[in-house]
């Protein structure tokens, strides 16, 4: 199998705050391959251009082939993709003010679903035919980060719009989040705070505290060969049975089975 895959974080603001990264990946020579992808907290525009990728969520049975263009919002379970002889994807990884900011559409009606991207926004299909016909990853980043300034401008966004982001910045270590440290972070009311987490991350803010503390332990278990219970202590889980059951809503694993079949990138376990 011949396998490539590059990737590219913005630096500058915006863009910054709004993508996590800009990824590439090719492969050739492979019968089949099935990936499960775990929420890993981000959004994402996915520009398929092999058509030969089957997506589903819970049953196989309700699978779908992948259309050239998606956009899937938050997860909170798994996405299953089953891949044959070939693959070239670019995806564009997204905040959930990302998402919000490009498409002006609530986070919370992507939430766990997959949409056709042309469906979303008449803007994408021009951009996948660009980058369907540029030969290098650098100029494919180049096409995608102009039509992302391109797009804040026409809206006139403003990262003061995107509050929720302080949010994020306000999780640390032995200091675990809380709605009361949430909204202090953001100076905001507790109605404020709800309407924040609902439209910019298609969570109330109780279930984005669980959340946030689910995404710290997934990182830490796939990097960090500590203990289970003392990575589960550290974000803030002080019950082992409820660390082992919270994980296990997000990911249909446990943190054991996850440490045990996880793959070079964080989230994605392949067979």
């Amino acid at each position: 199998m011949i396998c490539q895959t590059c990737a590219y974080v913005p630096t500058a603001e915006p863009e910054r705050s709004l993508v996590r990264c800009i990824w590439a990946t090719s492969k050739r020579g492979f019968e089949s391959e099935a990936e499960r992808i775990l929420p890993v907290g981000n959004a994402e525009i996915l520009f398929n251009f092999t058509l030969r990728t089957i997506c589903y969520q819970d049953d196989p049975a309700q699978g779908f082939l992948l259309q050239r263009c998606v956009v899937n919002g938050l997860n909170t379970r798994p996405i299953h993709l089953l891949k044959t002889k070939e693959e070239r994807l670019l995806g564009i990884q997204l905040t959930g003010p990302g998402l919000k900011c490009l498409f002006d559409i609530p986070v919370e009606e992507f939430r766990d679903k997959v949409f056709d991207g042309f469906d979303v926004s008449c803007c994408l299909q021009p951009l996948y035919d660009r980058l369907a016909g540029l030969p290098s990853f650098a100029l494919q980043v180049a096409e995608v980060m102009k039509w992302i300034r391109n797009s804040l401008h026409s809206k006139k966004v403003s990262l003061e719009r995107c509050r929720l982001l302080t949010l994020t910045g306000s999780y640390a270590k032995n200091a675990p989040l809380s709605v009361a440290r949430l909204r202090s972070a953001c100076n905001v009311t507790d109605r404020h705070l709800r309407r924040l987490t609902r439209e910019f991350s298609g969570l109330n803010a109780i279930d984005w505290i669980a959340y946030q503390k689910y995404l710290g332990t997934l990182h830490e278990i796939h990097t960090d060969r500590r203990p289970l219970t003392d990575i589960s202590y550290q974000n803030g889980y002080c019950d082992q049975s409820h660390f082992i059951r919270e994980f296990k809503s997000f990911t249909g694993l446990t943190p054991g089975q996850y440490r045990t079949k996880k793959s070079g990138l964080v989230g994605h376990l392949y067979s």
